[in-house]
């Protein structure tokens, strides 16, 4: 999976949006993001195409390192 990143200056400067989770993908020409989003509208989705997250993505994230096997 390729980084999505905002260039558009406008992007970069929005504020506000709330935390998802992205748990996976589906690799295709447009790849399929799996993901919890405690939002109304995350409450009857889990998965968006990343061509449109990559519209409301405002260039922040939090990330964590896959964990070792035995770990949890």
């Amino acid at each position: 999976m390729q980084y999505v990143r905002q260039s558009s200056k406008a992007a970069r400067a929005r504020k506000g949006g709330h935390l998802i989770i992205l748990r996976g993908y589906e690799d295709g020409p447009d790849p399929v993001i799996q993901f919890r989003d405690p939002s109304a509208w995350g409450q009857e989705h889990d998965r968006v195409p990343l061509s449109r997250l990559a519209h409301s993505y405002t260039g922040r994230a939090i990330t964590f390192a896959p964990l070792s096997d035995g770990e949890s």
